[in-house]
């Protein structure tokens, strides 16, 4: 028989063994950070073919898994050294049978080609068994994922044939399954299934399947019932290395007919759990359970959890190896179970500070996905960040593909300079010069939100290839994955401060969505439903009348189907609104728009009310249901609001750093001062000093200062905030490190170190880069010279020991010269009683300036006799000031009245500077007692004159 190019390959390899594997493994190398390593990539781009060298590794993912893209799911290959990315082929082969002196198994394990195998096969016919069927698929299973790592490793060098990896694996299975002594192994494993062990029918099972035997073959049913067969009468015999790879074979979340086999694998794994001690145990039993986590009840996974943190605590994790700590802290964490087990998992990682560099490159990016998720350790994060940058300049991987991009995320993600952000960006371009598949895009994207990427060409250019990405690959402008690239564009577009457009994007998206309306289930899932019209809600504002008279009635069904809408459909329908609120105060709103969004707000707020009246009162679901709220700017005083206060004053679960920003922001947001919640986060963070980044730390301290809230522990919690911030200050934002600033300048709690961070030409330089190069150019800048400006004010007011100069003189002269006069109603009401109360008009400065560049209402100045004098008499002897400052509601939090820390701090300085402070507040004004007559005048007289002795001095 005529041998096929693919089996030549390996023909003409004799020696493809232990050597060959070896000279394959990783190797260490000398430590590099991501800007080096940004420097580094670019510079071997532009001088070679090859792109970057990374790591090389030699993980392969099963074909139905390999474009698998889920941001939060981790598909597990490697289960048991089967699959081991370090694995020796030798030790890999014998895994079935370890002890044998079989000549006809030992020869199998030492093929080195396809074609040795069915020669085995040939020369032993009459003698092949069901053992030896077995072991022959194990080795065919093993040639198939060398092929596919040198493959990977060769088709990018110069001279190689330009075929795809995905072309190459596939026509590679068909010739081995179609070759004659293929159907001989299978016909032996067929008839001889009664003698086989569990272990042997799982693994055949398995490799069967990932060699591409439909499920629906003769062989894999038969199989599959023996293997069940097997089951119900083993018991809890069934091994847990067999139900492993069981488990694996199975793995088919979407895929009914294997429901039937996992209801009958979770009895015996929920059996098997208490005993489950040694690391080889929490490997097989955590693989297990990951391959069918769709299954698992919440009983099975308490029952892990609860496994684990004995474990834990006993001390004996933390002799595991890091690859199977990893494994378990990923099924503790799966979105599945939402933040249940945020405790155990964090425990988990802290195990792998230090060990990160025994992690092969799968687990890097698993790892870095858990800390995405729970926003800490912070220095694990750094370990990690710096390991995946060794790796990306490792020489030895010349790709440019999903890996080195998944792995880019990894650098890029909590910190990026505006220095490291120039080079991601053309690493970036360089990317999207390549043909691009799904999975890249979707790493590309999160590069580019984590570098807040403000290049608005590149911008472009990613999404018109995401385009063709769609329109190359019909599976990819199906409805779910239409959906997916709709909620990316749709949380793209605060990159850029909510000024980004694709119109191009927008336009292709509307249209296939008008068509799948018409053509598909779209419109009948309410799941699905939510994001289309969340999407056409946001992008729908220039369309024509019979668009907004369809969206009109898409709108009308969302609402008959309301009470089957979750809270992230809530969430995904609020962000729509929001988007569309931002785009249409840019331009003339058509009525029909406004009144498409009162609808869509009726729903949504029936929604939450009805989710709120569930029992789920976790601090997950209560952030995710405010966030739904608040973005669309609902009124604070309701019943809705007051529900989300309740919950949050009674948290009693354990909280990791995401949940803590949600909350922060959540409050920070609707300005909601709930004392024993924020005090509860203040905690957090005294306890929690390691683990955490500076910009939740920067986020709880910027929210005590907007709400005005001393919390109980500030002390222990501005000491800790500090050292934080101080820690993670090259990571963090310029205008982070100034928010920070400013709210330990509020509490009178800067330390020195601080001034000498910021006051330097380094640290001003950078803001310079940052403001040159942000990422919403409309609003960045004007909020960095803003914050830079108080910073300045508050050092010379609070700390002149530190001798800092006021810089910012010329800057607040050129701010008080574009601002308007005031022109509201309650500023003109004082203004008339305040001359009535002075009897001139001229006794009255409105519109004026202290020293350091706070605006006054209105300012009044009197002599040593408290009579009124003139603005020009400001200058004469013992002449002293009054500055009469109005407070609007915006100025107070809601729930629990506060002033914000901005007004509190502006008060403190102008009496240092010497003036008197008259506070007005609009709502005592507006107040029903203030209507009676006489009353605002009498009430303004007292403020002014403070006594009836100086009021009678002044009628005198």
């Amino acid at each position: 028989m005529k041998k096929s190019v693919v089996f030549g390959v390996f023909s003409k390899s004799p020696k493809f063994g232990r050597g060959m594997i070896n000279s394959y493994c990783v190797q260490s190398v000398k430590t590099k950070n991501s800007v080096q390593f940004a420097r580094n990539l670019l510079q071997i781009h532009n001088q070679h073919k090859n792109p970057f060298t990374l790591v090389k590794q030699f993980k392969c993912s099963s074909r139905s898994d390999r474009n698998d893209e889920s941001d939060s799911d981790v598909e597990y290959v490697k289960d048991l050294d089967i699959d081991s990315i370090s694995e020796s082929d030798s030790e890999n082969r014998k895994f079935l049978y370890p002890d044998t002196q079989d000549p006809i198994i030992l020869k199998l394990c030492e093929c080195a080609s396809v074609q040795a195998v069915f020669d085995v096969v040939s020369e032993h016919e009459n003698e092949f068994n069901g053992h030896h069927a077995c072991q022959a698929l194990l080795v065919l299973w093993d040639l198939y994922k060398i092929y596919y790592r040198i493959n990977k490793e060769t088709q990018f060098e110069p001279d190689s044939i330009k075929v795809s990896s995905e072309e190459l694996i596939n026509k590679f299975a068909e010739n081995v399954v179609s070759h004659p002594y293929f159907g001989k192994i299978v016909c032996c494993l067929d008839v001889s299934m009664k003698e086989l062990s569990p272990t042997a029918l799982s693994c055949s099972f398995l490799y069967l399947k990932r060699l591409g035997i439909p499920c629906h073959s003769s062989v894999m049913q038969k199989l599959l019932v023996r293997i069940e067969e097997l089951l119900e009468i083993m018991g809890s015999d069934f091994s847990l290395v067999a139900l492993s790879r069981f488990t694996v074979a199975i793995k088919a979340p979407n895929k009914l007919n294997f429901l039937s086999s996992a209801q009958k694998v979770l009895p015996l794994i929920h059996a098997k759990i208490d005993s489950c001690e040694s690391e080889m145990d929490i490997d097989l039993l955590s693989s297990s359970l990951l391959n069918i986590r769709w299954f698992v009840s919440s009983t099975i996974y308490n029952a892990y959890k609860n496994q684990v943190v004995k474990l834990v605590e006993s001390g004996m994790f933390s002799s595991y190896q890091p690859t199977v700590i990893v494994k378990t802290a990923v099924l503790l964490s799966s979105p599945l179970w939402g933040n249940e087990a945020s405790d155990v998992s964090k425990k988990l990682l802290t195990l792998l500070k230090g060990r990160i560099s025994q992690l092969e490159v799968p687990d890097v990016t698993r790892v870095h996905k858990i800390i995405e998720s729970l926003r800490e350790p912070a220095d694990l994060h750094a370990e990690l960040s710096e390991y995946a940058s060794r790796l990306l300049s490792e020489d030895g991987f010349t790709t440019i593909d999903s890996e080195s991009a998944e792995l880019l995320t990894c650098v890029t993600s909590f910190t990026c300079s505006p220095n490291e952000r120039k080079m991601f960006e053309n690493i970036v371009e360089n990317y999207l010069k390549k043909k691009l598949n799904p999975r890249t895009l979707t790493y590309l994207f999160k590069i580019l939100r984590n570098i807040k990427c403000s290049n608005v060409e590149l911008c472009d250019k990613f999404w018109f290839s995401t385009l063709q990405v769609m329109e190359a690959n019909p599976e990819e402008y199906s409805y779910t994955n239409i959906l997916k690239y709709s909620l990316r564009y749709m949380y793209f577009n605060n990159n850029l401060g909510g000024t980004y457009r694709h119109y191009e994007f927008e336009n292709k998206l509307t249209e296939w969505y008008l068509n799948l309306y018409e053509k598909s289930v779209i419109g009948f899932i309410p799941s699905k439903f939510a994001i289309m019209i969340a999407f056409l809600v946001a992008y729908g504002e220039k369309q024509q009348k019979d668009f907004l008279e369809k969206l009109h009635d898409m709108i009308t069904r969302l609402g008959e189907m309301s009470s089957q809408l979750s809270e992230l459909d809530c969430v995904n329908i609020s962000r729509g609104i929001q988007i569309a609120s931002q785009l249409n105060t840019r331009s003339n709103e058509k009525p029909q728009m406004y009144d498409m969004y009162v609808k869509l707000n009726s729903i949504l707020n029936e929604c939450i009310r009805r989710h709120i009246d569930k029992n789920d009162k976790s601090v997950s679901t209560t952030n995710i249901l405010m966030r739904s709220y608040v973005m669309r700017k609902a009124p604070q005083s309701t019943d809705i609001s007051q529900c989300f206060v309740n919950r949050y004053e009674n948290i009693n679960e354990p909280i990791n750093s995401r949940m803590l920003q949600d909350i922060a922001r959540n409050l920070l947001v609707s300005k909601c001062l709930i004392p024993t919640t924020i005090d509860y986060l203040t905690e957090y963070v005294v306890q929690n000093k390691a683990n955490l980044f500076g910009e939740t730390v920067e986020l709880i301290l910027f929210l005590c200062y907007e709400l005005g809230y001393t919390p109980a522990n500030v002390d222990s919690f501005l000491t800790t905030s500090s050292e934080i911030i101080f820690r993670e200050s090259d990571r963090m934002s310029g205008l982070a490190i100034l928010q920070a600033s400013l709210t330990l300048c509020f509490f009178r709690f800067l330390p020195e170190e601080f001034v000498h961070l910021i006051f330097t030409f380094t640290f001003l330089e950078r803001l310079d880069a940052e403001i040159a190069d942000c990422y919403a150019k409309a609003i960045y800048p004007s909020r960095v010279r803003n914050y830079l400006m108080q910073v300045n004010r508050a050092v010379c007011l609070d700390y002149p020991e530190f001798d800092v100069p006021w810089f910012h003189k010329k800057y607040c002269e050129e701010v008080a010269a574009t601002e308007g006069a005031p022109a509201s109603l309650f500023h003109n009401e004082v203004r008339e009683v305040l001359v009535k109360v002075l009897g001139d008009n001229k006794f009255i400065t409105q519109q004026s300036y202290s020293p350091y560049g706070y605006r006054l209402d209105f300012e009044i100045f009197f002599n040593e006799s408290h009579i009124p004098v003139t603005w020009k008499q400001r200058y004469d002897k013992n002449i002293f000031r009054k500055a009469v400052l109005l407070h609007a509601d915006e100025a107070f939090s809601h729930n629990v009245c506060s002033l914000n820390g901005n007004a509190q701090m502006k008060k403190r300085h102008l009496e240092m500077l010497g003036y008197e402070v008259i506070e007005i507040v609009q709502s005592v004004w507006n107040s029903m007692y203030m209507s009676e007559p006489g009353m605002k005048y009498n009430f303004i007289n007292e403020k002014v004159f403070k006594s009836d002795k100086e009021a009678v001095l002044r009628l005198n």
